[in-house]
C-alpha cells in the first residue's frame, strides 16, 4: 500500500510548521488529564536531530515543561495504517508519553465525542503500582460525550522493558475494525 504522507524528520531542527502545530501553555485542567507541565515550542522541549522528533520534560524546580504538537486542521484522515517508530525514556519518574489521534473536530463537538484512539499510552498509574511502568503498553478508543466517556482499551506487558529502544506503534483502521 502506498503511503499518502510520511514524515522523516531529516529537514530543519522544528517540526514542519505546514503539517505540525503545537498546545502552548497549561491548557484547561491540565489538558484533561491533570498534567503538570507547561506545554512550549522552545527548542529545549522539541527539536529535530539526526532524523529523529525529540520531545523533552524538563524540570526547573517545581515547575515542568514539555511539548505537544499536532496536525490539527493539517493532516486529516479516515481509514489508514499510522505507524511511528517511537523510543520511550524511564517512566519510573511519572513520565506519561503517549501516540494518538484525535477527531478533527474537536474544536466543534469536544472530547471524547469528536473520537481519540490511542496508539500506544505508557506509565499508567496501575503499570506503576504493578512494578510493570517500563513494560506496560495501551491503547484505546474514546467516544460520546465527555460525561460518559465511553472507552475500550487493553494493555500489553511485555516480557522485559522496552524503554531505552525504539519500538514501532502502528494503528490500523478499517470501516470494520481498529487495532493496535
Amino acid at each position: 500500500q502506498t503511503p499518502i504522507w510520511s514524515e522523516e524528520f531529516y529537514i530543519g531542527s522544528a517540526p514542519d510548521p505546514a503539517t505540525w502545530s503545537y498546545d502552548i501553555g497549561t491548557g484547561r485542567w491540565g489538558w484533561g488529564n491533570q498534567e503538570l507541565q507547561n506545554y512550549t515550542s522552545d527548542a529545549a522541549n522539541v527539536r529535530i536531530a539526526e532524523g529523529n522528533l525529540i520531545i523533552t520534560a524538563l524540570r526547573d524546580g517545581d515547575n515542568f515543561t514539555s511539548a505537544r504538537i499536532k496536525t490539527e486542521d493539517k493532516l486529516t484522515f479516515k481509514y489508514a495504517t499510522v505507524e511511528a517508530r517511537i523510543k520511550t525514556p524511564d517512566l519510573a519518574n511519572g513520565l506519561w508519553p503517549a501516540f494518538w489521534t484525535l477527531g478533527n473536530n474537536f474544536s466543534d463537538i469536544g472530547w471524547a465525542e469528536c473520537g481519540e484512539i490511542d496508539i500506544m499510552e505508557m506509565g499508567h498509574v496501575g503499570a506503576i503500582a504493578d512494578g510493570a511502568v517500563n513494560r506496560r503498553v495501551g491503547s484505546a478508543g474514546h467516544y460520546e460525550k465527555y460525561a460518559s466517556n465511553r472507552y475500550d482499551a487493553d494493555f500489553l506487558d511485555r516480557p522485559a522493558d522496552i524503554n531505552d529502544t525504539f519500538i514501532i506503534y502502528r494503528m490500523v483502521w478499517t470501516p470494520t475494525t481498529i487495532s493496535t
